[in-house]
């Protein structure tokens, strides 16, 4: 027998909905390729991101970042909306509270996280170089900003929803599974 883990718990989610876990993966990987794409351009043309300034929302680089972050805001929340009977379960059943976020919110880093490697290797595959001349270290902060972009909104998004959720009453849902 398997020992019990926070791990196994989350594969196993992300077994049994499958194909939900699929379209997500496939879904993130759209979003991911235009978040990279975005941050690219944005290196190009002014060196860095600037979410500052409210003149940035003419420029379409600036749109697309801030259409992606949006539409990375909406995957999270949707990763979680469906597994509110799982955590209502897990709740009845003596679970912890925090336990279950842990689980909810390796379930959605095991969803994206491949999708995002796909967008990077897609990005850097499918759109030419802009003509940077430091593109290693450009390379490097596309990635450092993307990443704290995605892990932020997963954490600062995702963390409190899945907690606000374990704290709805766990008996309504095994009612609704009988």
């Amino acid at each position: 027998m398997k020992k019990i883990s926070i791990w196994n718990y989350s594969i196993s989610f992300w077994k049994r909905d499958i194909l939900f876990s699929l379209f997500a993966g496939i879904f993130s990987m759209g979003i991911f390729f235009f978040l990279i794409h975005s941050i690219r351009l944005q290196y190009a043309l002014s060196g860095g991101i600037t979410i500052s300034s409210i003149d940035g929302l003419k420029n379409s680089p600036d749109l697309l970042f801030y259409l992606s972050i949006f539409s990375l805001t909406f995957l999270v929340l949707g990763a979680v909306f469906p597994r509110i009977s799982d955590l209502g379960v897990m709740m009845a059943v003596g679970g912890n509270a925090w336990i279950c976020v842990y689980i909810q919110i390796l379930l959605i880093f095991i969803q994206t996280m491949p999708a995002y490697i796909l967008a990077n290797v897609l990005n850097f595959v499918l759109v030419p170089d802009p003509g940077s001349n430091r593109f290693l270290l450009d390379f490097l902060m596309i990635q450092i900003q993307a990443l704290l972009i995605y892990f932020t909104i997963v954490i600062v998004i995702g963390v409190p929803f899945v907690y606000l959720a374990t704290l709805k009453d766990p008996y309504a849902s095994i009612r609704r599974l009988k």
